[in-house]
């Protein structure tokens, strides 16, 4: 029997919309180039949007800003191209060709391979990222630019825009986040530094083992003999340490090992000697 292919968990609004089962990895909004190389910028946005295993850049609202219009080439198209990189954008990149990557603008966008020529490649658009040497994720920013070799010739590529990107990728806690342990190792790093070079206030587990024995004893009953949590408070009251009830049943919790509503007394004194800090 042949297995479905998963399908995303999503809100059923969601999975009407157009484009609804894509989500947004990264965003940003386009910054200006340097105006000594570039007669024109542009503005709008671009997304990194992924869907499963498949990735695309969403462009909206791109537009060309004309710096200088009483130039005979201000109609003309910038005829410029997508460049990923991995570096941190600017509004100069001499070496973007080199170390960026040349997004293939499909034919449904523009028939030469460009943007910013004419209204399909204007405004809002897509490009499909499954030709990315390597993981989309780890490009940092993104850069429209005329390739220096593209007329007029420039020393450099030309930027008209650039955007840093955002991460929009919701934060996964880790394992020791989710269940606080990470809290706990860091209590225990700092009591082992202030003990450093000092006596330990812990005493030998014997001496912990005689306050267990003790608190039975207050109890009258023997060693071999559980106790219930009323009788665990019981104890702690005749050896006189005070703890609320909330810290106390934690304290409880973890002393009961073989079932969970009695403590023995090696586990009692087990959790005598735990830190306080830990409950």
């Amino acid at each position: 029997m042949e297995r479905e292919e998963p399908s995303p968990i999503l809100a059923a609004e969601r999975a009407q919309e157009a484009g609804g089962l894509w989500t947004t990895q990264k965003y940003g909004d386009f910054a200006q180039g340097d105006k000594r190389l570039a007669s024109a910028f542009v503005t709008g946005r671009v997304e990194m949007r992924q869907l499963r295993g498949l990735f695309k850049l969403t462009f909206s609202d791109l537009a060309v800003v004309r710096r200088r219009t009483e130039d005979d080439g201000s109609k003309k198209p910038l005829r410029a191209g997508v460049f990923l990189t991995r570096k941190k954008t600017k509004k100069r990149m001499a070496d973007l060709e080199e170390t960026g990557y040349s997004v293939p603008v499909g034919g449904d966008v523009d028939e030469d391979g460009y943007v910013c020529v004419g209204e399909r490649s204007l405004g809002a658009f897509d490009l499909t990222l499954r030709d990315a040497p390597e993981d989309p994720l780890v490009y940092r920013g993104l850069c429209i630019a005329k390739r220096a070799g593209d007329a007029p010739l420039t020393e450099e590529p030309a930027v008209y825009g650039y955007v840093r990107f955002i991460d929009d990728r919701p934060e996964m806690p880790t394992t020791e986040h989710a269940l606080g342990l990470l809290e706990n190792q860091d209590l225990m790093e700092k009591m082992i530094t202030k003990q450093k070079g000092k006596t330990s206030k812990y005493k030998p587990m014997q001496s912990y083992t005689r306050t267990a024995r003790r608190a039975w004893e207050e109890l009258e009953l023997v060693e071999e003999q559980q106790i219930g949590f009323e009788e665990f408070k019981r104890a702690l009251d005749l050896l006189d340490m005070t703890l609320l009830e909330p810290r106390a049943m934690r304290l409880f919790d973890a002393a009961s090992v073989r079932r969970p509503e009695a403590v023995e007394v090696v586990h009692g004194a087990t959790f005598m000697k735990t830190p306080r800090g830990l409950f």
